[in-house]
Parts: C-alpha cells; sequence; structure tokens
C-alpha cells in the first residue's frame, strides 16, 4: 500500500500520509484504518502529478501537483483545481516542489534547473509567495552555485519554519510580514559554512564521503529539523556518519546520538517526521521494527521508553506497514 512516506500530517479526524513515489494521498482513521486515497492520474479530480499537501484553515486539503493546485474537502471530496502562471520571468524553466499554506498564502519551493541558462538578468530563485489569487507577491533566496537539498516546511497557525537548504546552519521562521533567521546552530570551528574552500568542492550531498573522505569532522549543516513547544529535533552529517540532536527547550541540554552509518546501513527504527500538538511524530517500516524488535528481545534489553510498549509492538506484523508512532518526549536535564 505504501513505499516512501515523506510526509504525515494528524488531523482531528485523519492521518494524512503522502507517498511521494507512488504519488499518493492515503487517509487513514485515527486508530490506524485505511479509508482512502488520492491518487495520480488523467481525470478532472486527479493531480497529474503529486509532490506535496498542506491544509488550510477550514480543513481543505491542497495538493501541489505540476504548476497547479488542487483543492479537497477534509474528507478526501474533490473540490476545484487552479493553475498557477508562473511563467512572469525565468521561473519557467522550474516547476513547484514543495509548498506550505500560511494566512492565505502559500509558498512554493522551486525544483532545479539548467544553471547554465543562468545570469544576473535571469536569477533564480528558491522561494516564491503567491497570493489569494496566485499571484506572485514575492521571491526570496536567489541562488549561486550550490546545488540546493530539498527543504521542508513545519506549518504553524502563526508562522512557517524553513528547513534549511544544502550546507546551511540557519533554519527561517517565514510569518506574513517577513523572512528571518529562527535558529541557528554553532558547530564552530567544525561547520563546514567556516571552510569556503572545502565547500566549494561539493556539488551534491552524496559527494561528501567522495571529495573530504570518511572519516572528515567537519559538519554538513542541519539536515532534517522539527520543533515542539518544548522540545528541538534535527540532523547533521560528518562525512558517512550521521547523527540525531535532540535539544530540551526548558532545560537549554541537549543529547546527540549516531542515527546512520553509509558503510554498514544503520538506520533507525523510528524517524521523526512530523509533530502533532507537543508530540513527535515518527515513522518506520514494519519489518525494520520487527528486525529490532528481535535484537532487543535476544539482548534481553529494550530501551526504557519502549518498556510499556513491549505487548502492543510484539504484535506488529510484516504487512503493518508503516507503522506509526506518536511520542511525547520528557523534560529531560
Amino acid at each position: 500500500m505504501l513505499s516512501e512516506v515523506t510526509k504525515i500530517r494528524i488531523t482531528d479526524d485523519y492521518i494524512l500520509v503522502l507517498d511521494e513515489q507512488q504519488k499518493s494521498l492515503l487517509f487513514f482513521a485515527r486508530n490506524g484504518k485505511f479509508v482512502k486515497r488520492i491518487d495520480r492520474g488523467d481525470d478532472p479530480e486527479s493531480p497529474s502529478e503529486l509532490t506535496d499537501f498542506t491544509i488550510q484553515e477550514d480543513n481543505t486539503i491542497c495538493l501541489l501537483g505540476e504548476r497547479e493546485i488542487l483543492f479537497y474537502s477534509k474528507d478526501g471530496s474533490f473540490k476545484k483545481r487552479t493553475k498557477i502562471e508562473l511563467d512572469y520571468d525565468f521561473i519557467n524553466y522550474g516547476y513547484p516542489y514543495k509548498f506550505a499554506y500560511l494566512k492565505g498564502d502559500f509558498y512554493l519551493w522551486m525544483g532545479s534547473f539548467g544553471r547554465n541558462e543562468l545570469s544576473p538578468a535571469n536569477p533564480e530563485y528558491s522561494l516564491y509567495k503567491l497570493n489569494s489569487d496566485f499571484k506572485i507577491t514575492n521571491k526570496y533566496f536567489v541562488n549561486g552555485i550550490d546545488l540546493l537539498e530539498i527543504p521542508r516546511f513545519q506549518e504553524f497557525t502563526d508562522s512557517l519554519i524553513l528547513t534549511p537548504t544544502y550546507l546551511r546552519d540557519t533554519l527561517y521562521r517565514i510569518t506574513d510580514k517577513d523572512i528571518s533567521s529562527r535558529f541557528f546552530v554553532d558547530f564552530k570551528s567544525r561547520a563546514i559554512s567556516n571552510h569556503s574552500d572545502v565547500k566549494a568542492k561539493l556539488r551534491s550531498e552524496s559527494s561528501i564521503a567522495y571529495e573530504l573522505g570518511n572519516n572528515t569532522d567537519l559538519c554538513m549543516g542541519v539536515r532534517y529539523f522539527l520543533t515542539t513547544q518544548n522540545h528541538i529535533f534535527f540532523q547533521y552529517r560528518c562525512g558517512n556518519n550521521g547523527y540525531d540532536y535532540i535539544f530540551n527547550k526548558i532545560s537549554g541540554k541537549g543529547y546527540s546520538g549516531r542515527y546512520f552509518d553509509a558503510k554498514i546501513g544503520i538506520m533507525p527504527m523510528l524517524f521523526p517526521i512530523s509533530t502533532w500538538q507537543d508530540n513527535f511524530v515518527f515513522y518506520s517500516e514494519a519489518p525494520r521494527v520487527i528486525e529490532e524488535l528481535k535484537n532487543f528481545n535476544s539482548q534481553d534489553k529494550w530501551p526504557a521508553f519502549l518498556q510499556d510498549k513491549k505487548e502492543d509492538l510484539s504484535k506488529i506484523r510484516l504487512d503493518d506497514n508503516p507503522v506509526i508512532s506518536i511520542i511525547k518526549l520528557k523534560n529531560f536535564k
């Protein structure tokens, strides 16, 4: 049923799951039972492309297609579709890949396109703001030579948090008034942003290990980032090694742990992909959960935060896919 979960939103009625590989938005009841799905298709009520979705104040679900936005009621019934006229300037070489909604405006993140066509007269902007008439009202982030990672928006009622692009340490807060820096992660002398000669060699994240070697201690900037009322979660990478970092806003303390080793393919059983109220929403594939539970049983050593869930987790089957967990972090010291 699912191949690649890239976004999860929890509403009063449903768990909405975006499968970017299959180009589908799936509706699950709050107890996890499948309800319906919206798939890419050729009929008038289906998106011809599907890369992202967001939700408006009245619970209207908005799907991002290829230069169009499709609108559905909260139960998935089709309402309308609107073309996005982006051919006002050089943007006609690209198309929106991610988007978010805030107080009547949409924010579109553009895909990459031929840099050999760029010039000062035809700059590339990463982010475009559209008003309720779907007209461009502002443009942000003129790009230089860096290739861009795909960012993710975290949406709040009064603002958005924009995960930084490739090799960045700053996260931005978007309001209906402006965009400004919100969080900055100081990697000090290990920040690759402090080594412009090294940074200039890199063309993509996949080339980091090849260009710098597996054992570099330079930090490649912030990757996935989520924040709740009391906690911050993000990932960062050093060569082939990746790390989770969880920060407590109340105590001012943080904890870092290794999450990825490219050589042996270690990945986490649970990966935070969204938030709900003051909780993190974790996702994992059922086979991975089952395999790691076997390791816990064989070592007779279950993590403390899973102790009271042993019975539920032991019932997971291979076809229970994905497994979604809602976890409220403690205010650790």
